[in-house]
């Protein structure tokens, strides 16, 4: 963890973990987004603090798999019980970190409400201007 310090000092949430899902660091940013300790979060695979393991599991094979890829996903993170605070929505990127593919990095960065609404409505008018200009194409 010694090889990690300067992960602590980030404040976006930064952790490597084995393909499996393994902790083998978690920042300190991590951990007060999860209301989790280090020694609590080791307990279960990284793809647990997650509500859509399965989404993360899938990523974190990949990645490991291929050298040359990198990764990102948009879903919640899932605090601990005790942490009482909804889950929040963060832009997850994996990397790889190592030759023979057994860590990964995890960066989440946390989405504001606002930002993601706004990119949910860009997305509703491209579609509408989409349709919009087929529906054009069409009576030509």
């Amino acid at each position: 963890a010694e090889a990690y310090a300067a992960l602590d000092l980030l404040a976006t949430m930064v952790a490597i973990v084995g393909a499996d899902g393994s902790l083998v660091f978690a920042n300190s940013a991590f951990e007060n987004a999860l209301g989790l300790s280090r020694r609590n979060l080791a307990r279960a695979p990284a793809f647990e603090w997650f509500t859509e393991p399965h989404r993360l599991r899938s990523t974190i094979e990949a990645v490991a798999a291929n050298p040359f890829q990198t990764s990102r996903l948009e879903t919640h993170l899932s605090p601990s019980p005790n942490a009482q605070s909804e889950p929040r929505w963060v832009h997850v990127s994996v990397n790889r970190l190592d030759e023979g593919g057994g860590r990964v990095l995890l960066e989440a960065i946390e989405i504001e409400p606002k930002v993601r609404q706004e990119r949910e409505e860009r997305a509703i008018e491209q579609v509408e201007n989409s349709k919009e200009l087929i529906r054009n194409l069409a009576h030509e």
